[in-house]
C-alpha cells in the first residue's frame, strides 16, 4: 500500500505574488472560524481566501490557525485586520 498523503497539494504562492503575476484569480472572504470551511474553499479550487478579522470572530490565534488551514488546503491566505490592530 502506498501513501497518497499530499498528492493533491500544490505549492502555495503568497497572495502578493499571485497579484503581481497579473493573471485572473478567484478568491473569497472567510468570516467563519472553522477550518472545515477552509477545506471546502481549497477543494472548490479558489486561489486565495481573505480571513476577515474585522467583521469575523477571529482573534490572532484563530487567524493564524485559519492561515495554516489555507496553506494546507492549497489556498493563499490573506488577512484583513480590524481597526486598531
Amino acid at each position: 500500500m502506498h501513501c497518497r498523503l499530499g498528492q493533491r497539494r500544490r505549492i502555495v504562492k503568497s497572495l502578493a505574488s499571485l497579484l503581481r503575476e497579473g493573471g485572473p484569480l478567484i478568491g473569497t472572504w472567510n468570516q467563519i472560524a472553522a477550518p472545515e470551511i477552509t477545506d471546502i474553499i481549497g477543494a472548490a479550487g479558489f486561489d486565495f481566501a481573505i480571513i476577515d478579522c474585522e467583521h469575523g470572530p477571529f482573534g490572532i490565534a484563530e487567524a493564524e490557525r485559519q492561515g495554516r488551514a489555507c496553506l494546507a488546503a492549497g489556498v493563499a491566505p490573506g488577512i484583513r485586520v480590524g481597526e486598531g490592530n
